[in-house]
């Protein structure tokens, strides 16, 4: 009786038909599990953005303040219209310790794909014992909603933005997703390179688009390019440091 037995130019041939297999099906799988991660965050930016409405409806229409005052930081005077530093940096109180209350889970503040979410931890973690500290993963508008940003406009001391100061509700960034530990990400900071890897930039980013909540409310995932082009960060306002018109290349992950 006669033994069946593969030959090894067979067996070659099957294990490479299975690794071609896995090469296209591997990636496909991936990408599937990060549009779930995706999901996640965007939800969380939904509740963010959510929160950010609930504070200015108790607060007469006014946003919360990016960084606040504590016992070591105190504002730098706002004729100084150079925007980078307000003498906030690094205050416990941030936008993120005034939502507290209006978020259910303090989980939000966390996106699953986010893999500096504790390199070093949000800036305002400085003061607040273990249990209080928050994770890196969202942050404000920087380019409108920063402590200093209405000095630019000529204003002479730190306010909280009006929603009635703003024109397009539905074309404003609120929230979006970052990778650093500030408070706030204007689009100045597309070409931040966590860890100095080039290929990546200061925003998360899930297949190629990053999430963002909008004044409206509502919230949606978009190529960073689109933003630019749509003119989604400044509601109009003149920005000196807007990467959007600097010319620089998108790292490699947004294109």
């Amino acid at each position: 009786m006669k033994r069946c037995s593969f030959t090894l130019i067979e067996l070659l041939v099957v294990i490479g038909i299975i690794a071609l297999l896995a090469a296209i099906i591997f990636p496909v799988f991936s990408r599937a599990q990060e549009n779930g991660r995706a999901t996640a965050c965007l939800s969380n930016l939904k509740q963010l953005g959510m929160a950010s409405l609930m504070y200015a409806q108790d607060y007469d229409e006014s946003f919360a303040m990016n960084r606040l005052t504590d016992e070591t930081h105190v504002p730098k005077p706002c004729n100084n219209t150079a925007m980078d530093f307000s003498g906030l940096e690094g205050s416990r109180n941030t936008w993120k310790r005034v939502l507290l209350p209006y978020v259910k889970n303090r989980g939000i503040f966390l996106c699953p794909s986010n893999g500096y979410a504790s390199k070093p931890g949000d800036e305002s973690n400085t003061g607040w014992p273990a249990a209080e500290k928050l994770p890196i993963s969202y942050a404000y508008n920087g380019s409108y909603f920063h402590e200093k940003a209405l000095c630019k406009e000529g204003e002479w001391q730190f306010r909280p933005r009006r929603l009635a100061e703003i024109h397009e509700p539905t074309k404003l960034i609120l929230h979006l997703e970052s990778r650093l530990e500030y408070s706030d990400l204007g689009n100045w900071a597309i070409s931040w390179a966590p860890d100095n890897n080039t290929r990546k930039g200061g925003l998360q980013s899930h297949n190629g688009g990053c999430n963002f909540v909008f004044v409206d409310g509502h919230a949606a995932k978009l190529k960073l390019q689109t933003t630019c082009t749509q003119q989604l960060w400044l509601d109009g306002q003149p920005d000196p440091e807007d990467f959007c018109k600097s010319g620089q290349p998108f790292p490699d992950e947004y294109r």
